[in-house]
C-alpha cells in the first residue's frame, strides 16, 4: 500500500509534508492570564470592528514544530524532560503588534535569544528525530504570538501597526503539542524549567 502525502501548515507559516503514520508536534510556551487577557480582547476588537477576519485562537507561542512516528512520543517526552530540567526559567518582553505581508498580525517578542539555549538543546532530538526517519524540525528563530491570520482590512492593519503593548512575561515551561488535522490541538505533556 502507498502512502499519501499531505499538505499541512502550521500557525509560524511554514508548510511540512506529513506521511501517513506520522504525527505533527510543536513545542510551544504557554501565555500567562495576563497575555491572554490581551489576546482575547484584541480578537474581539478586531473582529467587532473590522467584521470578517480569522482570529488565531492559539493561547501558546510555538518555537518547534516537528513530525514524528507516534510511537517516538514517549521518548521525546522524556528527553524533553531532561532538557527542561537543566534550563532556567525564561522572562521575554512582548513589545508592538506585528503585521506580515500576508495578512498576519501577532504580538512580537522583544528580544528572542532567550530561547537560544533551548534550541541547542533540543538539536540532540532533533538528531534522533532523523535518525528515526523523520524530516529536520523547523525551529521558529522569530516566536511571535499570533492575533489573527488573513487580515484585508487596511485600517486594521494600519491601526495595530501603531498601536503599542508592554507586557512581560515568565516562562516556566513548555508544552508539548500534537497538532491534530481538522480538530483541535491536544496538549501531549507539561514541561517544567528551573524556577
Amino acid at each position: 500500500m502507498k502512502m499519501q502525502d499531505y499538505r499541512y501548515r502550521i500557525n509560524e507559516g511554514f508548510e511540512m509534508d506529513i506521511l501517513k503514520g506520522m504525527a505533527q508536534y510543536e513545542i510551544v510556551v504557554p501565555v500567562n492570564s495576563g497575555l491572554l487577557e490581551a489576546l482575547n480582547a484584541d480578537m474581539g476588537y478586531l473582529v467587532n470592528k473590522y467584521g470578517k477576519l480569522q482570529p488565531v485562537v492559539k493561547p501558546y507561542i510555538t518555537l518547534i514544530s516537528f513530525e514524528a512516528s507516534e510511537h517516538l512520543e514517549p521518548i521525546i517526552s522524556r528527553w524533553m524532560q531532561r532538557i527542561c530540567s537543566l534550563l532556567q526559567g525564561i522572562k521575554i518582553e512582548i513589545n508592538n503588534y506585528g503585521i506580515t505581508p500576508n495578512g498576519e498580525m501577532h504580538y512580537r517578542i522583544q528580544d528572542a535569544s532567550a530561547f537560544e539555549q533551548f534550541y541547542k538543546s533540543f538539536e540532540v532530538i532533533n538528531s534522533y528525530l532523523q535518525e528515526s526517519g523523520s524530516p529536520s524540525a523547523v525551529f521558529n528563530r522569530q516566536p511571535k504570538l499570533m492575533i489573527a491570520e488573513q487580515v484585508q482590512s487596511m485600517p486594521a492593519m494600519l491601526e495595530f501597526s501603531a498601536k503599542e503593548i508592554h507586557e512581560t512575561m515568565d516562562v516556566k515551561g513548555f508544552w508539548l503539542i500534537r497538532k491534530n488535522i481538522g480538530k483541535a490541538d491536544e496538549k501531549r505533556n507539561v514541561f517544567s524549567l528551573i524556577p
